[in-house]
C-alpha cells in the first residue's frame, strides 16, 4: 500500500519509503502498476496544527 503526500512524492507504507515521481524509478514503475491493477493510495491528510501554532498564527495577525 502507498501514501499520497502534499508533494509528489509517494510513501510506501511497508517500509516508509518515499518514493519520487520519476519514470526512471524502479519503485515509481511498480508504484504505477499497482494503481493500474485498481488500487488506491490513501489521501495526503494535512496536520492539525496545534494550539501553539495557532497562537503563533493568531498572534502574527495581530502584529503585522
Amino acid at each position: 500500500m502507498y501514501k499520497l503526500t502534499d508533494n509528489t512524492q509517494i510513501i510506501r507504507l511497508a517500509d516508509s519509503a518515499s518514493i519520487p515521481n520519476d519514470p526512471a524509478n524502479s519503485d515509481y514503475v511498480e508504484y504505477l502498476e499497482w494503481v493500474e491493477e485498481g488500487n488506491t493510495p490513501d489521501p495526503y491528510v494535512a496536520p492539525v496544527p496545534t494550539y501553539k501554532e495557532l497562537r503563533a498564527a493568531e498572534y502574527n495577525l495581530k502584529t503585522t
